[in-house]
């Protein structure tokens, strides 16, 4: 996991998830939180993007 620090505040999650445009690898899953909703991981991640290549 990385986290991406700012030095500004910014209008939103959506702004802030564009400060990090340029280091973003476009090859690897992302998954973009806000911070001011509560977020359960109730399934294993790896399991999930297995399945969703079977697909393709």
């Amino acid at each position: 996991m990385t986290i991406i620090e700012i030095e500004e505040q910014t209008r939103g999650s959506v702004e802030s998830c564009l400060k990090a445009k340029d280091i973003i690898n476009d090859d690897t899953p992302l998954i973009i939180h806000t911070l001011d909703v509560q977020f359960f991981l109730k399934f294993r991640l790896q399991t999930l993007f297995m399945m969703e290549m079977a697909i393709y």
